[in-house]
């Protein structure tokens, strides 16, 4: 029979984690007596099968392995009882100190094999991926770059001097995202002269990766929403549907984009 979990029995799992973990030891060799520290500490042990509580460790042991920073492994669990209960013990400074201490030592044992060098196979370490991007207008940038050579959000006119077109290096973002997500909300192609601002690569990164996206959005939308050309198809709407429009592209805090990937052409680097 499928019973609801409930606050005081997901607590004595967590704290049965805990009070067993051990780096020296598997999961695998604490659990029987992470069993009976359950069994003696819930309510009704037989009010669910053993699977089930075993299962429920497993949930317990992926969310701390994430915590921690280590590969991921145990079984995903889908309770925010136990997120909650869980994030208890980790503000807890005993269990903080805890688990960075097996974190690090973690990671110390596996050092050899992270830093360990081995020989390129040119089979096993490359992959292939299928990219299908817009198609973007390499002279609105050229253009654009040479009207507006610094960043239109910190206003920082000097970088270093580009290898390709011998001038301070910048590069032009879309302010409205160009993205297949948000464009088939436009009837306006999105790739246009008006939707284009300079930045320095620190604040093109920033836009897309840091925690102070919303403001440098509010800071060029200030400056935007002034253009008659811009307000014209963007119309009347206010920043929140920009920041919405933002949400929709792949480039957050859980997917960071290497940039370098784009090295093919950056000085005509666009997003």
């Amino acid at each position: 029979m499928n019973v609801a979990w409930t606050y005081d029995d997901e607590k004595v799992c967590v704290e049965a984690f805990f009070k067993f973990i051990d780096f020296d030891k598997t999961l695998k060799m604490v659990r029987k007596e992470i069993i009976e520290y359950i069994k003696l500490n819930v309510k009704n042990y037989e009010i669910r099968t053993h699977t089930s509580w075993v299962l429920k460790i497993d949930n317990i042991h992926y969310l701390f392995r994430v915590w921690c920073g280590l590969p991921k492994a145990g079984l995903k669990g889908k309770t925010s009882k136990q997120v909650e209960i869980m994030n208890i013990f980790f503000e807890n400074s005993k269990f903080k100190n805890s688990t960075d201490k097996f974190s690090k030592e973690w990671f110390i044992s596996k050092k050899s094999e992270f830093y360990k060098l081995k020989k390129y196979d040119p089979e096993s370490d490359k992959k292939e991926t299928i990219i299908v991007k817009l198609i973007r207008n390499k002279k609105i940038v050229t253009d654009y770059l040479n009207q507006v050579n610094f960043c239109e959000n910190c206003l920082k006119e000097n970088t270093f001097i580009s290898l390709s077109s011998g001038k301070m290096y910048f590069e032009v973002h879309h302010f409205i995202p160009y993205n297949e997500e948000v464009q088939k909300n436009y009837e306006i192609n999105l790739d246009n002269y008006y939707n284009l601002v300079s930045l320095c690569p620190e604040c093109h990164r920033a836009i897309h990766l840091s925690e102070q996206r919303n403001t440098i959005i509010k800071n060029l939308f200030d400056k935007k929403i002034r253009i008659k050309e811009f307000k014209g198809f963007y119309g009347e709407n206010g920043i929140e549907k920009i920041i919405s429009d933002y949400k929709k592209t792949n480039m957050t805090k859980d997917h960071e984009v290497n940039f370098a990937d784009f090295d093919d052409d950056l000085y005509d680097f666009v997003i």
